[in-house]
């Protein structure tokens, strides 16, 4: 149980530190031995993902004894009988097949996922998928057994299929076409990114490290992206209640969907070529910075540090990172000094990464480029204020907000400059 914010203790995070930490130590040495080995096939970030997983699998299950937590939703002291379990997994796996059949018509029928970027995602579910799914019918059938309460959304949705309306709760189909949504949109979007990322971190050439240390700078930013887009893969892949890593809400405020998806291709306002637009600038940061090796020095380590924010605040989440949803309540790491580390550390390495306020084509295309990352800074606190909107129906996101507001970084430099 956690303390109350007038007890000055922060809410106890729903992922330990050592979580994320183990993950990423696999994920470390994995890495090293494929570059190592030059593997740049698709294999690659498949044995990357698994590197990072398979240690947070074992340690939240052996250590954590996560499926013992209360928000698993287990009793494996009471477990239901088999003939009512085969009759309730049953009813479930008819609900998953028709999910299955519903991701795989979007896919079919929306033109923007017939693009060459997604056919490593195909690959992936072609052979990856089919086995899991063939896994699926006993994973349903032992997790219902052991369930304390198995007449879940899944089981619900299953009814809904066989024309059963009657035992179908409609709040709770909603919450679980919404949470396949988040899983069905962003885990093709993951998959379309990893590989090019996967290899551009093992083909980096560091044969110019020597004349040109800021080499170092253009190798760490991408592998701390690759960082989080792994950790960010895994979650998705990872949403298991016997792991209590299951998704327990997900957004229902159509503002939190528009904010997030608007982020995000194809509807990313701010992507190259769109309305929000802000890179304008033909020359990086470094070439600004040229003749000045001292700024050009901590301008790197800027972007750097703030890359490991970016990359951190996935990683805390251990297995359970996902995008518009609630999957447990995170008060550690990054987050014991900000609300939106994610946000905030990505914001501010827009500004410095494009640096706006300087063109080479005079001060109007500089206030121009300004306005619009302002804009896409603001479109981001829309975005943390809708998903506080929704965490906030959960009463330990209210404590941990209340001690944040008194005991986040930012109060803390505003009572230290008070001091003053």
């Amino acid at each position: 149980m956690f303390k109350s914010p007038t007890e000055d203790r922060r809410p106890t995070s729903d992922v330990r530190n050592w979580t994320g930490l183990i993950g990423l130590v696999g994920f470390v040495i994995a890495l090293f031995l494929l570059r190592m080995g030059e593997v740049t096939g698709t294999v690659g970030p498949l044995i990357m993902l698994a590197s990072a997983a398979i240690p947070m699998v074992l340690w939240d299950v052996l250590v954590e004894k996560v499926h013992r937590a209360p928000t698993a939703g287990f009793d494996f002291g009471a477990p239901t009988p088999w003939d009512e379990a085969l009759s309730l997994a049953g009813v479930k796996l008819v609900g998953l097949l028709a999910t299955f059949a519903l991701i795989g018509a979007a896919y079919f029928v929306l033109r923007t996922y017939s693009d060459a970027k997604f056919d490593y995602y195909y690959v992936v579910l072609g052979s990856v998928g089919q086995g899991l799914l063939l896994m699926s019918p006993f994973y349903i059938l032992l997790t219902t057994r052991f369930m304390s309460q198995p007449r879940d959304s899944l089981w619900q949705f299953g009814n809904l299929v066989l024309g059963r309306w009657g035992q179908v709760e409609w709040p709770e189909i909603s919450n679980y076409l919404l949470s396949w949504a988040v899983k069905g949109f962003f885990l093709s979007f993951m998959f379309s990114v990893i590989l090019p990322m996967y290899q551009n971190v093992i083909l980096f050439d560091f044969s110019e490290l020597a004349n040109d240390p800021k080499v170092l700078v253009f190798f760490a930013i991408p592998l701390l992206f690759l960082v989080d887009v792994c950790f960010g893969t895994v979650g998705y892949i990872f949403s298991l209640r016997i792991l209590d890593s299951h998704i327990r809400t997900a957004n229902p405020y159509l503002a939190g969907w528009v904010a997030a998806l608007i982020c995000y291709p194809p509807f990313a306002l701010m992507a190259s070529g769109q309305i929000l637009d802000y890179r304008a600038n033909t020359v990086e940061w470094w070439q600004w910075f040229q003749g000045y090796p001292l700024l050009l020095a901590f301008w790197g380590l800027c972007l750097v540090i703030l890359t490991v924010i970016y990359a951190w605040a996935t990683v805390i989440f251990g297995l359970r990172f996902s995008n518009l949803t609630n999957r447990g309540i995170i008060t550690a790491g990054p987050y014991s000094l900000f609300k939106h580390p994610a946000y905030l550390s990505k914001c501010v390495f827009w500004w410095m990464l494009y640096v706006p306020f300087l063109s080479l084509n005079g001060p109007a295309e500089a206030i121009r480029s300004c306005v619009l990352l302002t804009a896409v800074c603001a479109i981001y606190y829309w975005r943390a204020k809708t998903e506080e909107r929704h965490l906030m129906e959960e009463p330990k996101y209210q404590a941990y907000s209340e001690w944040i507001a008194q005991h986040g970084l930012l109060q803390r430099i505003r009572q230290a400059a008070l001091k003053l």
